[in-house]
């Protein structure tokens, strides 16, 4: 599985679970490394979430120096609103196939 095709497989999941979610388009004019995409629900969860997919030659993207700094600061700051910890995740196509991306996103099971 792609990055693009896990990429249509997340979007599909933040709008399926009213996720307000952005994903800059052209990442070279934004600061290197900042995560795929921020979400929010008005549960009051918000999360980074960073996606790596399979390229051409059948290998899977590594996340960058950079990108598990952004994945960490927000793990390391312990950020919470209203009583909700800020997340950040580097998810992969095992992840979705696993059903973690489900369990992370569908706020009913929560």
């Amino acid at each position: 599985m792609s990055e693009a095709e896990l990429q249509s497989a997340v979007v599909d999941m933040l709008t399926l679970y009213g996720w307000k979610w952005h994903h800059e388009t052209d990442s070279r004019k934004s600061k290197r490394g900042f995560p795929d995409f921020i979400a929010a629900h008005t549960s009051g969860r918000l999360m980074l979430i960073e996606l790596k997919g399979y390229n051409s030659r059948g290998r899977l993207g590594k996340v960058t120096v950079e990108q598990q700094q952004w994945l960490d600061v927000w793990r390391q700051v312990g950020a919470w609103i209203d009583g909700h910890q800020i997340s950040s995740h580097a998810w992969k196509p095992e992840n979705l196939h696993s059903g973690a991306i489900l369990r992370a996103l569908d706020i009913r099971k929560r």
